[in-house]
């Protein structure tokens, strides 16, 4: 089967490429660049860690001035309005709206819509900034034709159990081999929503057609980070920061 052969040789060639090639991934240089930036918070019934999520949002090494925090419910029936009034109470400035259940796409598209930063910094609602990460997820934006950044996210919960033991394994896999590796040629394909950065003025060209996506007729409601992505990628470079950090709550159990 000289065709199974061929794609056998072809497949391991692949990936083991990989490894020759993530291990020459360097993160963007460090620099004094300091973008007004934009966070982005989508959230739907996390009222136990959202939060923790927004303090941290808040504590991170970065001018006030130039950061503004947007939390977006995308009809949440827990207690995550509440959690969120308390939020507004213990930050005046904090942007909120309110939708009923449409999807992430909508949530998010809301949040970008009400931004002002240069760069929007999106963040999901059981993620967790290491202190300087937002310093680090900005670099390497100077150069305008960087439209994305994805930076790294490993489990908070990682030591529960085997199962959310496997999933820090495939968040490392997913970062450190592959994103790395796309990274040498500025064609990372998936931004993850736990913490990425992107070129506010790019989004914008972009906004409705991926709002608006559909798939087979239908409207593509899975996968929002990765397409995201490839819209911007047909047109800017997208790069991996292993120096930008966080933590996110992963599942627990095989029904979550």
């Amino acid at each position: 089967a000289p065709l199974f052969y061929v794609y056998s040789l072809s497949l391991t060639g692949y990936l083991v490429s990989r490894f020759f090639i993530s291990w020459k991934h360097r993160p963007p240089a460090q620099t004094a660049y300091t973008p007004s930036l934009s966070i982005i918070v989508s959230v739907r019934n996390e009222e136990k860690w959202l939060g923790r999520t927004v303090d941290l949002c808040y504590q991170c090494d970065y001018p006030d001035h130039l950061r503004e925090v947007i939390v977006v419910d995308d009809g949440s029936t827990d207690g995550t309005p509440r959690v969120i009034e308390e939020l507004r109470k213990k930050y005046p400035a904090m942007k909120t709206r309110r939708l009923p259940a449409s999807g992430k796409r909508h949530a998010m598209s809301t949040g970008i819509h009400l931004a002002t930063g240069e760069i929007v910094v999106v963040v999901d609602s059981d993620t967790f900034l290491y202190p300087d990460a937002l310093r680090q997820i900005v670099c390497g934006f100077e150069d305008p034709t960087l439209g994305a950044s994805a930076g790294y996210t490993g489990g908070e919960n990682a030591d529960a159990n085997a199962l959310t033991g496997l999933q820090e394994v495939r968040y490392y896999v997913s970062y450190r081999l592959l994103k790395s590796a796309e990274s040498i040629f500025g064609c990372v394909t998936c931004c993850p929503g736990c913490l990425s950065a992107y070129r506010r003025s790019y989004l914008v060209e972009i906004l409705d057609e991926w709002l608006n996506q559909r798939f087979l007729g239908a409207p593509a409601t899975f996968g929002d980070d990765r397409s995201l992505t490839n819209y911007i990628l047909r047109k800017y470079r997208v790069i991996y920061n292993d120096r930008a950090i966080a933590s996110t709550m992963v599942p627990e159990t095989w029904g979550h």
